[in-house]
């Protein structure tokens, strides 16, 4: 992926809307990104800095995300095929681990649940480009000015890749700078050390599935507990609690750190 930092403004002509100078460009997250490929080229033609289409479930987008705080998650809902109930409200709480959410949607979709799962805004995307440009702009404006706490990563220096790996040879990294073979685990990693609030697995296993097969909980259950050492030599500490039918998986600082975290998985 290209540099992510836009370093100058940008307007459309007689647009008069300025994109906030240093402030990431925004990312377009699509269930199906065929159908969004050529809509993403309109809105950049029109004046907004899109970085680039990816699918759902594609790491190099979420590190992106995760790696410029105040970068604009633009969740791309082109079609309506059927879909289970609460599916694509289940797509905005995950989506919002990552960044703050804005949805696009065809005119005839219930945005109700859509803004109660957490999107800061649900806009219809056959709207003309140049508009639907100028509504990305305001709301990738108040994502870059987000400041507050929240479910939103915070980048700090004692989460940057550690110089020597603790995991002994027993997680799939590279042994001499730590990082992590799988893209995703590092997503994982990454996520978990920065996160602010408790987090539902169920937004854990869609993150990390595809658009259309959400992460199994056997899965989910091993990536963590290979992520063990990692989180370790973070300050971190792991554990898994199952009652009631229901696990709980629990990040904590050690003595060292700071406030704990908690992942709920229900």
């Amino acid at each position: 992926m290209e540099t992510p930092t836009r370093t100058a403004a940008a307007a459309h002509p007689g647009q008069g809307r300025l994109w906030p100078v240093s402030a990431p460009a925004a990312l377009v997250i699509s269930l199906e990104p065929e159908r969004s490929a050529a809509w993403t080229s309109s809105l950049r033609a029109a004046g907004l800095p899109v970085l680039a289409c990816r699918p759902w479930g594609d790491s190099h987008g979420y590190q992106y995300l995760l790696h410029n705080p105040g970068a604009l998650a633009v969740l791309d809902l082109p079609g309506l095929a059927p879909q289970p109930d609460g599916a694509l409200a289940q797509f905005v709480r995950a989506a919002r681990l990552l960044a703050p959410v804005t949805v696009t949607v065809p005119a005839d979709t219930d945005v109700v649940p859509l803004l109660e799962a957490g999107a800061q805004n649900v806009v219809r995307r056959d709207e003309p480009p140049r508009v639907l440009a100028a509504r990305l702009l305001a709301d990738a404006r108040c994502a870059a000015a987000f400041q507050g706490p929240g479910p939103y990563p915070v980048r700090t220096s004692e989460n940057r890749s550690r110089p020597d790996c603790p995991c002994a040879g027993t997680c799939a990294c590279d042994g001499a700078s730590g990082r992590l073979f799988f893209r995703s685990q590092d997503v994982l990693l990454e996520l978990l050390c920065r996160t602010t609030r408790p987090v539902c697995c169920h937004d854990l296993r869609c993150l990390l599935g595809s658009a259309t097969r959400p992460m199994s909980l056997p899965a989910l259950r091993g990536r963590l507990d290979r992520l063990t050492p990692h989180l370790t030599s973070r300050r971190r500490e792991f554990s898994r609690h199952h009652a009631w039918g229901m696990d709980t998986f629990t990040v904590r600082p050690n003595a060292a750190g700071p406030q704990a975290d908690s992942l709920a998985a229900c």
